[in-house]
């Protein structure tokens, strides 16, 4: 009996249906050659590595799906529960990621409204995590259109406004920092003039990301006030110990 209560044997006594209920947020990642500027510690691209992760942690009841963007658009993976495979994918995205270099915002944008065309999710968001230095047109019309589908975007800011030199790594070391045609080294400067007017047009709020990332509360405050949908139910079985049962028949 001593033996069988050690072993702590529960019964089942309770079957309760819980309700699981959040919303659809897509991640857009900046990864074009101006992120790896290090005006942001290590640099732009991996404080918003870290960045996404501290939210992914808030975010457990909510269908997170990720793209990356530089001259090309790329889904990373698409909404999904499994927030686990969000942190895998998220740590193997670097630079290099996509060849094809320049900022192309408004593509990141319509492939993150062609992702969404399945989601009946009444609440759904967009955050945008770039230095805004948008090479291509029509970013905001893009954006004004998934205002238009219920889309909320939000803008996060990487880098400062005095700008910096992107280095050129060999192994750990920094052999250089890139230059334009001309030869002359290139200092890129954040455009939160752009990032804050895209926001608006989105009908979301911009964001400065900073070397502590408080911005990161009043940003997971923001999206939990959208309207959340119900994803589906699950059962969540109660146990009882009733060790003290075999411990009382000695």
């Amino acid at each position: 009996m001593l033996i069988i209560a050690l072993a702590r044997p529960q019964v089942g006594t309770k079957v309760e249906t819980v309700k699981q209920t959040g919303i659809d947020v897509f991640f857009l990642l900046d990864v074009s050659n101006s992120m790896a500027a290090e005006d942001l510690k290590p640099s732009r691209l991996e404080k918003a590595k870290n960045d996404i992760e501290i939210m992914l942690k808030k975010m457990a009841g909510d269908r997170i799906g990720m793209i990356i963007f530089a001259g090309q658009s790329y889904l990373q993976f698409p909404l999904t529960l499994d927030h686990s495979i969000g942190k895998l994918i998220l740590s193997t995205i670097d630079i290099g990621s996509i060849p094809q270099q320049g900022t192309d915002i408004a593509g990141a944008m319509e492939l993150a409204i062609k992702s969404f065309s399945a989601s009946t999710n009444k609440g759904k968001a967009v955050i945008i995590f770039s230095d805004g230095e948008n090479h291509e047109k029509g970013a905001e019309e893009a954006i004004k259109e998934a205002a238009g589908e219920g889309i909320r975007v939000y803008t996060v800011a990487l880098g400062s406004p005095d700008g910096a030199k992107i280095p050129i790594y060999s192994g750990d070391m920094v052999t250089g920092y890139k230059v334009d045609g001309m030869g002359e080294e290139v200092v890129t400067k954040v455009d939160e003039t752009m990032l804050k007017k895209l926001a608006s047009s989105g009908g979301g709020q911009f964001f400065r990301s900073d070397d502590n990332s408080e911005y990161l509360v009043k940003l997971y405050d923001e999206i939990s006030s959208i309207e959340k949908s119900e994803f589906g139910t699950f059962k969540v079985v109660e146990y009882e110990e009733v060790f003290h049962w075999f411990l009382f028949q000695r």
